[in-house]
């Protein structure tokens, strides 16, 4: 995150040695050199910390997850680390009851001076999982708890943010079918946690967002990973999801790099209104190599340019921040010429760690009309010579295949479907992959 002063704060783990680890909180000045660093642990086991916001006063307060034996016994609790400007601690907090394990994994400000913490909790008995949801008052005191979910499915939080009116959004994926796959899960409740509406986008395969942002006209943007339209559903490529802020989908579109393995891991947006995607291209599976991606995108998650960054060892994205200013700041962590360190990288909107540096665009413009279509649709495009088009219905089943030739084409759904509704266009070539929401008259 960036602190008050112009600086950085970020949150590592490390392992002391086998079933013990523990934390730190690293303060940086603005230009990434270190200030100083803190340790802290729940126990002698298992430590991780997920997440962490400063507060008013300009201490922080990290969230993550304790291996204790508080109940006689190996389990997790949620875990709250509260510390001074300086990372001295000023108090800790387990949330845990006996035989249950909890975890943490994000935090944001509530607009009365609290927080809300989102994370999941598994129930003694049961092989799923509940969403688990703590509201801290302007005291740092603990205001309510919540589960919230179905005892036969598995479900868990990964995000929450705060409306302009003092409500939560909270996004999270439920497993549905007790298989591997996952779906999206987007639920808004009031300041006291009662719901106002519940969703759930069920997909062929797996799509799991991981981070999302609430934008200027209240809409609602998720990124993550996706696998359903993956031809063969191998690879996961980087998912894309725009809500307004009933909930209703707007747009989706996946992105890949060829048949290099992608994933989302978050988001930003830009003040002209562009979203910037940080992500892992995973460019050699085999040997676990991978590298930074940033995917630039217009408000209708129309592909403007992306870029990689690092080499070709294992760099992972964990978060993304817009930087006081201007430009970004990504912190994540890397295997190069370490066994794992973490890292924070400042850029510029353009990805560049010099600001007068740009990137070369590699700019897409891709139109399609009309829109909603009473059958045929009109697709152009100019750079990017799509090979393929892809049909698919809402929950992602597979209508029609065409080739595209050239750089114009004609489209007939009726060919495919009779229904009228909304359906999904996937444009294919050698390296570049969209989807576009198109609407049947």
């Amino acid at each position: 995150i960036e602190t008050a002063d112009g600086g950085f704060a970020i949150i590592a783990n490390y392992a002391l040695g086998i079933g013990s680890d523990r934390f730190l909180l690293i303060k940086t000045d603005s230009e990434g050199n270190e200030e100083w660093h803190q340790s802290y642990s729940g126990g002698p086991y298992h430590n991780r910390a997920n997440s962490l916001i400063q507060t008013d006063d300009g201490g922080f307060l990290i969230t993550g997850q304790t291996t204790s034996d508080t109940f006689g016994i190996d389990q997790i609790d949620a875990y709250l680390v509260r510390t001074d400007e300086y990372g001295d601690t000023l108090w800790t907090r387990k949330y845990g009851a006996e035989n249950y394990d909890e975890g943490i994994d994000n935090i944001s400000k509530t607009l009365d001076g609290g927080y809300i913490i989102v994370g999941g909790r598994k129930e003694p008995g049961l092989e799923t999982r509940d969403a688990y949801i703590i509201k801290l008052d302007a005291n740092e005191e603990t205001e309510w708890e919540r589960n919230y979910g179905e005892d036969e499915y598995n479900e868990g939080m990964s995000d929450v943010e705060v409306t302009e009116e003092g409500d939560f959004i909270f996004m999270g994926n439920v497993n549905l079918m007790q298989g591997t796959d996952f779906d999206i899960w987007l639920f808004k409740t009031d300041s006291s946690g009662e719901v106002l509406w519940e969703k759930t986008y069920e997909f062929p395969r797996q799509e799991i967002l991981r981070d999302i942002i609430i934008d200027s006209d209240n809409n609602i943007i998720g990124v993550g990973i996706s696998s359903s339209f993956d031809e063969l559903g191998d690879n996961y490529e980087i998912f894309l999801m725009k809500f307004n802020e009933l909930g209703d989908t707007l747009w989706l579109n996946v992105f890949s790099n060829g048949e290099i393995e992608c994933n989302g891991r978050s988001i930003v947006a830009l003040e002209n209104g562009d979203y910037l995607i940080a992500g892992i291209d995973y460019n050699d599976n085999a040997n676990f190599s991978s590298q930074i991606i940033l995917l630039r995108v217009d408000n209708e998650g129309g592909f403007i340019n992306h870029k990689i960054i690092g080499e070709e060892s294992t760099d992972i994205v964990q978060r993304i921040h817009s930087v006081t200013g201007g430009g970004i700041a990504i912190a994540g962590q890397t295997a190069n010429n370490c066994d794992y360190c973490a890292f924070l990288m400042k850029l510029n909107e353009n990805g560049d760690l010099s600001p007068t540096e740009n990137i070369p665009e590699e700019t897409s413009y891709l139109t399609f009309y009309p829109n909603p279509t009473f059958g045929r649709l009109y697709i152009e495009t100019t750079n990017h010579n799509f090979k393929e088009v892809f049909l698919f219905d809402i929950s992602g089943r597979l209508l029609g295949r065409e080739e595209f030739l050239g750089q114009s084409f004609s489209f007939d759904i009726r060919k495919y479907a009779s229904s009228k509704g909304v359906y999904f266009l996937k444009m294919l070539n050698e390296d570049k992959t969209q989807v576009f929401r198109v609407i049947l008259d």
